[in-house]
C-alpha cells in the first residue's frame, strides 16, 4: 500500500472517532433534556368564613394547602369596608407551615358595619382566595332586641343570641335553697338551663327564669336567662359599644344549693368581666336580662 493510501485510511478513521464522540456527546445532553423540572411552589388557599363575631371583633377562619411542601409562607386575611379587600387595606398575618385550617382575630372594628374580607398566601407571589363577608353586632332585630353575637354557623339549630335591653328587671334567683342541678355554664346552654331550673323546681313566678321564659316582645315569647358564659359574652359585645348592662346580671348557671352565678357587667382596664357567685333567696335580688337565640 502506497503512503499516500495509508494516510487518507488514517484520517478517515480519526474522523469516523470524532463523530461518534461528538454523537455520544449529543445523546447525553438530550437525556438531560429530558429530564423532568424541578417543581415549583404549588399551593391552594381558601377563605373559610367566620366565628365568634361580636360587636367589634370576630375570628376569621382559612384554610391553606401546599400540595405537600412543608415550607413555611406568610398567610392571613385582609379586610375592608370595600368589596374588594386588598393587601394595602387591614390585614393580619401569621407565619405557616405545611397544609391546614388557621384563623386570625381581627378587633376594634366598627358595630353594625358590612366587611368584606378573604385569605391569602404569600410566598414570593401573592395569592388570594375568595371574598366573603359579615355584618358586626350591634343592630336592632325585629324582635325587638339588640344582636350581641353571631356564631357564623347555624349548627344546633341557631346562629344568633339578641338581648332584649327593655325587658331587664330584677328578682331573685329562687325562693329557697333547693338544689337544680345540671345547668351549665357553656354558651348555647342557658336555653336548656332556663327549662331544667323551672321544670325541675316549685319556684314562683317572680324569680329569674320564669321572668324570662314568661318575657313576651313584639310577638316573640323565646327568651331565656342566659349561662354564665352567655351573660359574659354579651356584656363584653354590648359593654364595648358603651352599650353598658347594668352592674350585675343573673344566669341561669347554678354553683350549688346557696348559690348561682352572676355576671359583673362591665369591662375594667384589663378588658375582663368578673363573674361571682351571689345567694340565691328572695332578698338578694339582681338584675335579669332576658336573651334569645334564632
Amino acid at each position: 500500500m502506497d503512503k499516500k493510501l495509508k494516510n487518507s485510511l488514517l484520517l478517515l478513521t480519526l474522523a469516523l472517532f470524532l463523530i461518534g464522540c461528538r454523537n455520544s456527546n449529543d445523546s447525553n445532553e438530550t437525556i438531560d433534556n429530558n429530564e423532568p423540572p424541578v417543581a415549583g411552589f404549588d399551593y391552594k388557599i381558601t377563605t373559610s368564613g367566620y366565628s365568634s363575631l361580636v360587636t367589634t371583633e370576630v375570628k376569621l377562619l382559612g384554610y391553606v394547602d401546599q400540595k405537600d411542601n412543608n415550607d413555611r409562607q406568610e398567610v392571613g386575611f385582609v379586610i375592608s369596608e370595600n368589596s374588594t379587600p386588598t393587601i394595602n387595606d387591614l390585614a393580619k398575618s401569621i407565619n405557616f407551615s405545611g397544609d391546614g385550617n388557621f384563623e386570625i382575630t381581627f378587633d376594634n372594628l366598627k358595630y353594625n358595619t358590612t366587611y368584606y374580607y378573604r385569605s391569602y398566601v404569600k410566598y414570593g407571589e401573592l395569592e388570594y382566595g375568595e371574598v366573603k363577608s359579615f355584618k358586626t353586632c350591634g343592630y336592632n332585630v325585629p324582635a325587638g332586641g339588640i344582636v350581641a353575637y353571631d356564631k357564623g354557623n347555624d349548627n344546633d339549630g341557631w346562629r344568633y343570641i339578641e338581648v332584649s335591653v327593655q325587658g331587664i328587671d330584677t328578682g331573685a334567683w329562687s325562693s329557697n335553697q333547693q338544689l337544680i342541678t345540671g345547668t351549665t355554664n357553656t354558651l348555647g346552654s342557658g336555653k336548656n338551663n332556663t327549662e331544667r331550673i323551672i321544670t325541675s323546681s316549685t319556684m314562683p313566678t317572680s324569680t329569674a327564669a320564669y321572668k324570662c321564659k314568661n318575657y313576651y316582645l313584639n310577638g316573640y315569647n323565646d327568651w331565656f336567662l342566659p349561662s354564665s358564659d352567655e351573660a359574659y359574652l354579651i356584656s363584653k359585645s354590648l359593654g364595648k359599644i358603651n352599650r353598658p348592662l347594668p352592674s350585675y346580671i343573673w344566669t341561669s348557671t347554678e354553683k350549688d344549693m346557696k348559690y348561682a352565678f352572676r355576671v359583673k357587667a362591665g369591662i375594667d382596664n384589663y378588658g375582663n368581666i368578673e363573674i361571682q357567685f351571689e345567694d340565691k333567696r328572695i332578698g338578694y335580688e339582681t338584675t335579669i336580662i332576658p336573651i334569645r337565640r334564632y
